[in-house]
């Protein structure tokens, strides 16, 4: 399978485009830290969603 991979200007991965159509979506925070992956089909409906969140110590 193929993919197609969207970075930001820190070289982070923000999405990628599988050859199925399907598309996951990544968000961080502003210390370069993951805090979101979200999971589309080809029809662009959510099919998974995960959340993280960091403590003190910088552990999700």
């Amino acid at each position: 399978m193929t993919a197609a991979y969207t970075y930001d200007d820190r070289g982070l991965v923000t999405e990628v485009t599988l050859g199925n159509g399907a598309v996951i979506e990544y968000d961080y925070d502003d210390d370069q830290r993951l805090i979101r992956v979200e999971h589309f089909d080809d029809s662009a409906a959510t099919i998974l969603k995960l959340e993280y969140a960091y403590n003190d110590r910088d552990l999700p």
